[in-house]
């Protein structure tokens, strides 16, 4: 996990140094920058040392479980979405009864000057933050806690390491009843891969929330609506 950060961050600051260096003023432009950032996070980083790790193991597809859908996982993708929301209103209501108020994810701020990224991020977000991030945490991370110590509890220790890389995303400790959320939503997610024994599932729940959540933000940036959204793309 550590090893996809920082292939991630290292390809980052190489292609904005490359792309600089040829009289590109990229560090001005927001979403070159947003689209360069997950390429390289989920897609050069995650996706690139998650198939590493499988290649030096000697596991195939079969140990990440990752096969062609069936109508009924089709139909367990439109109740893992619900379900991710469910999971997600849960939480934020109860944060708000204790009186907690959630962070703020970083790209909410950018995306307030240039709401455009979030249209690149819509389709990002079924081909690269979807598939990178569940082959990592559910298809491998989860998977060898599950190997380990059982169902349940493989699901909660890879939901709270997820819960946890969040953190600096959300600007620190400050942002823990959030984190809360994340951990939460993450369960859900894990309970439906071990359910359906396909990493297709989670992937495209993965993708189709956080599509949702851009597609909703860049309608009240763009509009007059004034509509609260419980904005926690991961």
């Amino acid at each position: 996990m550590i090893g996809a950060f920082a292939i991630g961050t290292a390809s980052a600051i190489v292609l904005i140094v490359a792309i600089q260096a040829l009289g590109v003023a990229i560090l001005e432009n927001d979403l070159m920058l947003t689209v360069i950032s997950t390429a390289t996070l989920q897609g050069v980083g995650m996706l690139g040392i998650s198939l590493w790790y499988l290649s030096r193991r000697g596991y195939g597809l079969e140990f990440l479980r990752l096969r062609m859908p069936t109508l009924r996982h089709i139909g367990l993708v439109v109740v893992g979405v619900f379900g991710t929301f469910a999971a997600s209103i849960g939480v934020q209501s109860a944060l708000t009864l204790l009186g907690y108020d959630g962070g703020e994810h970083e790209i909410v701020q950018t995306a307030t000057g240039s709401p455009e990224i979030l249209l690149a991020l819509i389709p990002l977000s079924f081909l690269l933050i979807g598939p990178g991030e569940e082959l990592l945490f559910r298809g491998i991370i989860q998977s060898r806690f599950v190997n380990r110590s059982g169902v349940p509890l493989g699901i909660v220790l890879a939901s709270l390491l997820f819960a946890v890389v969040h953190i600096p995303a959300y600007g620190g400790l400050d942002s823990l009843p959030t984190i809360v959320g994340l951990f939460f939503i993450s369960l859900v997610l894990g309970g439906l891969y071990e359910y359906t024994e396909n990493l297709f599932v989670p992937i495209v729940v993965h993708g189709a929330f956080n599509a949702i959540q851009f597609a909703g933000l860049y309608f009240v940036l763009t509009s007059d609506a004034d509509v609260a959204l419980l904005l926690w793309p991961f």
